[in-house]
Formats: structure tokens, sequence, C-alpha cells
């Protein structure tokens, strides 16, 4: 998290929060492609140039930057559970107790675009999440260690989109990725 003790650091990060918020409440209610900056400014306090600036893309006002990373370091930084139970629990921390999360996941299910852009972030996200299991097995990484990696990342992503996509609003994260994980024998 950046510093927030700099005045034009909260004032980003309250226009940030404040046009994600109105981007995806928007979206929702008419779609991706049903809404522009235009739009989104006029339900803000920011014009369009600012929404530019801070975001570029329709598609970095839904996502929130960092999660794929943020579950990585949690299961790194989770040395007291087993592999699963640490991939299960930073999963759930970061996706599944979050409803912003949700609905950000709902909308990139429907958008290829977002889809595309939840991929890349997840693809990133497999180097270090092959690092960080290999640590906590005090093993090299190697080409096991990456493949291991590699498929313990496309199951959570998997699992992710699958959980957003379940018709029962109810319906928890953790039983899709049990699923996903025991097609990779995790």
């Amino acid at each position: 998290m950046a510093d927030t003790s700099d005045p034009r650091e909260r004032r980003r990060q309250q226009v940030d929060a404040e046009v994600r918020s109105a981007a995806v409440r928007l979206m929702n209610e008419r779609g991706f492609d049903g809404v522009t900056v235009e739009e989104i400014a006029a339900a803000t306090t920011v014009s369009p140039s600012t929404i530019y600036r801070h975001f570029g893309t329709k598609e970095a006002m839904v996502l929130t930057p960092g999660r794929p990373s943020l579950v990585v370091k949690r299961i790194a930084g989770d040395t007291k559970r087993a592999d699963r139970d640490a991939i299960r629990r930073a999963a759930n921390r970061v996706y599944g107790k979050d409803g912003d999360a949700l609905t950000e996941i709902r909308l990139v299910v429907g958008e290829p675009s977002l889809r595309n852009r939840f991929d890349r972030e997840w693809a990133a996200a497999a180097g270090p999440l092959a690092e960080a299991l290999a640590s906590r097995r005090n093993e090299e990484v190697g080409l096991t260690g990456r493949a291991i990696g590699a498929a313990v990342n496309a199951a959570v992503a998997l699992a992710i989109c699958e959980w957003a996509s379940s018709a029962a609003i109810s319906t928890k994260l953790g039983p899709h990725l049990d699923a996903a994980l025991d097609a990779v024998s995790l």
C-alpha cells in the first residue's frame, strides 16, 4: 500500500477508489461496452482527462491491480499451513472475502478484454508462485517447481472465474478452489 501521509497520494487513492466504484457500478448496470469514460466522469467528481491519466484504459478501471501478487505474497508468508491450505486461505482472503473482487470478476468473466487482462496478471504471477511454493518446501524451483507453479496458478485463476460465474450469489470461493486444486493433485 502506498504512503498515505502525502496529501497528493491520498487524493490519488481517493480518485482511484471513486472512479473504480463508479465504473464498476455503471458497467454492472449497462455492460462494459455500454459505458463511456465521459459517463464515468459524470458519475464522479473527476474529469475524463484525469480518468485517462490515472487509468489509461477502461479495463484498468475495473480490475484492482496486484491481486494475484497479493495472493502469492500471502502464500509465501503462510509457513504454518500445508501448501493447499495456504493457497486456499490466500485466495479466499484476497478474493473470497471482498465483495468488490466478486463484482470485478463477474465483469471479467463476461468481457473478453477484461478476461485477457486478468489472465495476463495471473500469468505474470506464475513464476513468483513457483518460487513461493518451492521456498515453502526448501527446494530449488527447477522444471518441476515451475510446472507445479503454472498448474496451481492456472487452477486458482480458473477457480476464481468459475466462482464468479456461479448462478448462486452466496456461493463460496472455497469449493471452487478445492475442485481446481484436486484437479492438479494439490
